[in-house]
């Protein structure tokens, strides 16, 4: 697993954040996506659909924001996978991507609350994150 940046190393430290998985294979995307979310969520990264797949399986997120196009596993694959999954009950869920075509067919198929089409305005990525999370929050 990479190390954490210096903000999601604080960021994690408090507990009053929700916890945030994002996915993302481009390491400055990565890294800025993380750095943006960290000023309200505690944030860990990982750079494949495996590796987020193994997390999620071991730990709760308040929310999963995943890339499409990812090397090993894909995002859209990790997102037929976490589906049947209990923890997906308690995770709201975002899938980003250049590309249109693969957005369309996770909004088909239900395996994402939200998706956003890169590029997009980092604190398009924080309202949308805040809103899932908050409303996560809100359900009985």
């Amino acid at each position: 697993m990479p190390p954490l940046l210096k903000r999601e190393r604080l960021m994690a430290e408090n507990p009053q954040n929700p916890r945030v998985l994002l996915v993302e294979d481009e390491e400055d995307l990565r890294e800025l996506f993380a750095e943006v979310l960290g000023t309200r969520f505690s944030v860990e990264t990982a750079c494949n659909g495996g590796v987020a797949l193994a997390r999620l399986q071991n730990e709760a997120f308040a929310l999963l924001i995943t890339d499409l196009q990812l090397p090993i596993m894909g995002g859209s694959e990790l997102l037929r996978r976490f589906q049947t999954m209990p923890a997906r009950q308690q995770t709201a869920v975002v899938a980003i991507s250049a590309n249109p075509q693969p957005l369309a067919r996770v909004a088909r198929a239900g395996t994402a609350d939200q998706t956003l089409r890169k590029p997009f305005r980092a604190t398009e990525l924080v309202r949308c994150a805040m809103r899932l999370v908050s409303e996560g929050a809100s359900a009985p």
